[in-house]
């Protein structure tokens, strides 16, 4: 549905997306993790057409992004999508317009981001969790072909997370596709079936849920080492900052599954 062949961006002399190829399934609710300035939101705003690459091409369904094929994109970005001075319901109605949404489309969206309580409150005067529901209802309140999330989750109390990462669930369907994007891996988990990692404007891994948590799983075992105590034993220690425990003659070293193999080695 959506494929990306060597995609490039740089402002100035800074380059912020680095030969990215990547694709999205029609049905696929996709991960993009990093770190704050890994480029998420550069590479989000080059697929949604609002900015424009340096190099590469940028297809969805087969065709590259133009006006007709970007109707198909609905983007949630990580500014300001409302208007602040305009009620919520104001807001609403002029996105209904633009996507043409049946008012069964706009009456479910109220009901499933429970907004109806402040629908007449100014946007300026909401919470971050109470606008950034009426922001993700703005642009999924009609049938679209890929919906971009760039961190929808991000500033959320509890119970906010929960009916935004609930909703997003009951939207996807076989028919379409999904991208969200943060920095949090554990909401990324309850949301995606597929994860790719972003670090400082390169994909470096391309993974499944099951995967990653696997992974993070191996990486938290724990193992116990021990070994005779001396001088060059507590330099390794020391060096590699590890919890010990003297026991006699010997010290016991704690170590995690993917430090072993490293501190064995030296020991």
């Amino acid at each position: 549905m959506l494929e990306l062949k060597r995609v490039s961006k740089s402002y100035g002399e800074q380059n912020v997306l680095k030969d990215i190829s990547m694709y999205v399934k029609k049905g696929e609710v996709v991960g993009i993790v990093g770190l704050n300035g890994a480029g998420k939101s550069t590479l989000m705003r080059s697929i949604s057409g609002a900015t424009k690459v340096d190099c590469g091409s940028i297809c969805l369904e087969g065709k590259n992004l133009n006006k007709k094929v970007k109707n198909k994109v609905s983007f949630l970005s990580t500014s300001y999508n409302l208007y602040g001075e305009l009620s919520v319901k104001e807001n609403l109605e002029i996105f209904r317009k633009i996507y043409g949404a049946t008012d069964r489309e706009y009456n479910d969206v109220i009901r499933k981001l429970d907004i109806g309580s402040f629908l007449e409150k100014s946007v300026s005067s909401l919470s971050t969790g109470m606008r950034k529901r009426a922001e993700i209802a703005s642009v999924t309140m009609h049938d679209f072909s890929l919906l971009l999330l760039d961190e929808p989750t991000n500033g959320l109390d509890i119970e906010a997370k929960e009916v935004v990462i609930n909703y997003i669930n009951s939207i996807s369907k076989a028919s379409n596709a999904i991208i969200v994007t943060s920095h949090n891996t554990k909401d990324i988990e309850r949301l995606c079936n597929r994860i790719y990692v972003l670090r400082e404007g390169c994909i470096v891994k391309d993974t499944t849920v099951g995967e990653m948590i696997g992974e993070a799983e191996d990486n938290n075992k724990m193992w116990m080492i021990t070994v005779k105590d001396d001088i060059g034993v507590r330099e390794i220690i020391r060096v590699n900052h590890l919890k010990r425990r003297v026991v006699g003659e010997n010290v016991e070293i704690l170590v995690r599954d993917s430090e072993k193999k490293q501190v064995v080695n030296q020991l």
